[in-house]
């Protein structure tokens, strides 16, 4: 089943570069929205198998669909010439490096976590 759906999305997208070369240069939004809602649904579903139970790799799931979340909505809006604010000057890229920033303190949390427990074993 899996190998079908990534057929598929493989074709579709050999499809959409095929169709419009210009795609290169552009943010395929297709890609953004496939793939960042397949990875916020598995993470939405990690966290509520999880909720009754302990918390397997909680830090990190946190971390993956904040991440993943926040960088959609940018990389959605990377084709619209808002990304970059000319009053006041925001460069909309700075918050993807912050929530990756995030993102990585959540691993590293999630790291000194599971070794915490090693220890403790």
């Amino acid at each position: 089943m899996v190998v079908a759906i990534f057929i598929i999305f493989i074709s579709i997208n050999l499809y959409l570069y095929f169709d419009d070369p210009g795609l290169y240069w552009k943010f395929n939004l297709f890609e953004i929205v496939t793939i960042s809602f397949v990875t916020l649904v598995y993470t939405l579903i990690h966290l509520y198998n999880n909720l009754g139970e302990e918390k397997n790799y909680f830090y990190f799931t946190i971390g993956v669909s904040m991440y993943m979340l926040s960088t959609s909505i940018i990389f959605l809006l990377g084709n619209v010439e808002l990304v970059f604010m000319k009053e006041p000057y925001i460069d909309i890229w700075v918050f993807n490096s912050i929530f990756f920033i995030v993102y990585q303190f959540l691993i590293f949390k999630e790291w000194r976590y599971l070794n915490l427990l090693k220890k403790n074993d």
